[in-house]
């Protein structure tokens, strides 16, 4: 992401089935957060976790978290609804990063497009 906008985000939001110990471990080097859930399927003490991912399992169990977590349905889920319902788009059809990035930024047009039309047609 710092590549495409010249920032790096403090937090990161993501879906506890995409949440890996590598993924932990890069992100405390690099200097942000992943927020998320705790994955069901990690044990505390489980092998493979050191003190950085324990901490972060501390961490994302306090208030401030979880409040933030909350918001991921009304971010994630509505775009997700509409390029599935409106677009029919469950899966992308290209390969490569830049391809991919192409469809994004797209898919952020349209539905940018889509949920403000109203007020711009007024």
């Amino acid at each position: 992401m710092g590549e495409l906008t010249g920032h790096t985000p403090d937090e990161v939001l993501a879906d506890p089935d995409h949440v890996t110990l590598d993924d932990l471990r890069l992100a405390s080097a690099e200097g942000f957060t992943i927020v998320s859930r705790v994955p069901a399927r990690w044990i505390p003490e489980g092998k493979g976790q050191d003190d950085v991912t324990r901490a972060w399992m501390q961490q994302v169990e306090t208030e401030g978290s979880r409040a933030v977590y909350r918001g991921r349905k009304a971010l994630a889920e509505r775009p997700n609804a509409i390029l599935k319902d409106t677009y029919r788009l469950d899966r992308l059809t290209v390969r490569g990063r830049e391809r991919v990035e192409c469809v994004a930024w797209l898919v952020a047009v349209m539905i940018t497009l889509r949920e403000h039309r109203k007020h711009w047609l007024n």
